[in-house]
C-alpha cells in the first residue's frame, strides 16, 4: 500500500494466473455472474469432488459419529467463543464504522500465505506465521496513515509491502567466487563482493500487491471509494434490509466482483467453489457488528456459510482420522512435509466442507451427539472451533498441509 508519490509499477493482470489465482472458465464465469447461494454451490461441489475423488480421500463416517460422541462440548463452546477475539482485541481506534468495516474486509481479502508459514517464521524469528504477518502488515499501514481507499490500494508496491508486512524481498547475502562464465570467468578473491539472490518471501509481497492493485481497480470499476462503500451499498440493495439482511447474499456480491475473492477450479471437467476468504469476511462483520448495527450486521442465515476451507481444518481432520487418505502418493508428501499440488490441496479442503456437512446433519438427525451444544451447531462454528484448536501448543506442532500458488488462503 502506498501514499500518493511517484507512479507505481502495475502487476500484469495476465501474470496473475502465475500467482495462483484462479483459471475462471466460461461456465465458471457464467455462475459467477448469474448463480446465487454461493454457499450452497461450495457444499454441492464439495460432495461432488469428493465422489470423484475417492483415488485421493475418503470421509470416514463413523468415524465421524465416535468423535461426536467422544467430543468435549463445554471445549468446544469455550473454544468457539474466541471466534471474534481479533476483531474485538484490535489496537486501533477507527474515527468511525466505515473505516473499521474497510480494515476487516482488507485483512480477509489477504488472508493468504499459509504455505510460506516456515519461511515467514524462519525470517521474523518465529515472530509470525502467515495469518500473524497479514494483520501485522494491515496495523503497521493503517498506523502508518496509510489510506485503504481504491487509489491507494492500485498505488501498492512490492517495496511498501515489504517494509509494512515485513517480508523480505531478497535472501541472505552470498560470496562471489567467481565473474563471468566457462572460459571468460575469473577468479574473484574471497569477501570482496557478495550478491543476494530473491527470498522464496518475494512471491508472497507480489501477491500481496496483486490482490490490492486489482481490489484497488475492481472499485474503480464499480464506482466505489472502498470495499466498506461497497459492502454497505451491497447490503442495502438486499430485499430484506433492515429486517434481516443476509450473509450468503453478501458473500455473492463478493465473489462475484472481486478476483481475489474467486476462489474456484475446474478438476477432471467438474467444477469446484470454496470461497473461504468471501464467507470469512462477511463471518466476521457479523462477529464484530451483529449488536451495534443489526440493520446492515444482523445476518439471519450465517449458519448457511460453510467452513472457510483453508490448510489449518483438513490438517486437523486428517489428524482426527475423519478425513482418509486413499493416496500413496499423497499420504506419502504429507508424511514427508512435501509441498501438495493446486489438485490435492484443493480436494481436501472439499473433504473438509464435507467432513463440517455431515456433522452437522448428523447433529440435526441425532441431537443426542452434540450434548448441551445442539443450540446453533453449524459450519461456521464448527470452523471456528477447530481453527483456533489448531492454535493450541500440542496441536500446533502437527506439520500443516502446504501450498503457496494460491491467492486465496
Amino acid at each position: 500500500m502506498s501514499n500518493p508519490g511517484p507512479a507505481i509499477q502495475q502487476i500484469n493482470p495476465s501474470s496473475y494466473q502465475s500467482l495462483g489465482f484462479a483459471e475462471l472458465t466460461d461456465d465458471i464465469r457464467a455462475f459467477l455472474k448469474t448463480g446465487n447461494n454461493f454457499s450452497n454451490a461450495v457444499n454441492q461441489s464439495s460432495l461432488e469432488c469428493l465422489e470423484n475423488y475417492k483415488d485421493f480421500a475418503e470421509i470416514d463416517d463413523e468415524m465421524i459419529k465416535q468423535y461426536l460422541k467422544n467430543m468435549d462440548w463445554e471445549r468446544f463452546k469455550s473454544i468457539e467463543s474466541k471466534a471474534d477475539s481479533w476483531v474485538e482485541s484490535l489496537p486501533l481506534k477507527f474515527p468511525d464504522q466505515k473505516s473499521e468495516i474497510n480494515f476487516i474486509v482488507l485483512r480477509d481479502i489477504l488472508q493468504i500465505g499459509s504455505g510460506y508459514r516456515v519461511e515467514l517464521k524462519e525470517s521474523n524469528g518465529g515472530k509470525r506465521g502467515a495469518a500473524d504477518t497479514i494483520l501485522y502488515g494491515c496495523l503497521g499501514s493503517y498506523i502508518s496513515g496509510i489510506s485503504f481507499d481504491a487509489d491507494s490500494l492500485i498505488r501498492s508496491s512490492i517495496e511498501s509491502v515489504s517494509e509494512q508486512f515485513q517480508i523480505p524481498l531478497l535472501g541472505k547475502e552470498e560470496p562471489v567466487t567467481q565473474i563471468g562464465s566457462g572460459s571468460d570467468s575469473k577468479p574473484v578473491a574471497s569477501g570482496i563482493f557478495t550478491i543476494s539472490k530473491p527470498s522464496v518471501l518475494r512471491k508472497l509481497a507480489e501477491q500481496i500487491v496483486a490482490i490490492l492493485q486489482d481490489t484497488g481497480r475492481t472499485l474503480k470499476k464499480l464506482g466505489y471509494d472502498t470495499l466498506a462503500d461497497f459492502i454497505i451499498a451491497s447490503i442495502e440493495e438486499q430485499e430484506n434490509f433492515g429486517t434481516r439482511p443476509s450473509a450468503v447474499k453478501l458473500a455473492d456480491s463478493l465473489c462475484r466482483e472481486f478476483y481475489a475473492f474467486q476462489d474456484v477450479y475446474t478438476f477432471r471437467n467438474k467444477p469446484l467453489y470454496l470461497f473461504k476468504k468471501a464467507q470469512l469476511a462477511v463471518y466476521d462483520l457479523w462477529l464484530r457488528f451483529m449488536k451495534q448495527d443489526r440493520a446492515h450486521f444482523g445476518f439471519g442465515d450465517c449458519d448457511q456459510l460453510t467452513i472457510f476451507a483453508d490448510n489449518v481444518i483438513p490438517t486437523m481432520l486428517i489428524h482426527y482420522k475423519l478425513i482418509k487418505i486413499t493416496s500413496e502418493r499423497l499420504q506419502n508428501k504429507l508424511d514427508n512435509q512435501q509441498e501438495l499440488d493446486c489438485e490435492e490441496v484443493s480436494v481436501l479442503r472439499a473433504a473438509s466442507v464435507v467432513v463440517a456437512l455431515r456433522i452437522v446433519d448428523f447433529c440435526k438427525a441425532d441431537p443426542t451427539l452434540v450434548g448441551g451444544a445442539r443450540s446453533g451447531l453449524n459450519q461456521a462454528n464448527l470452523d471456528q472451533y477447530w481453527w483456533q484448536e489448531g492454535k493450541e501448543p500440542e496441536l500446533r506442532k502437527i506439520p500443516r498441509i502446504s501450498f503457496k500458488q494460491t491467492v486465496y488462503f
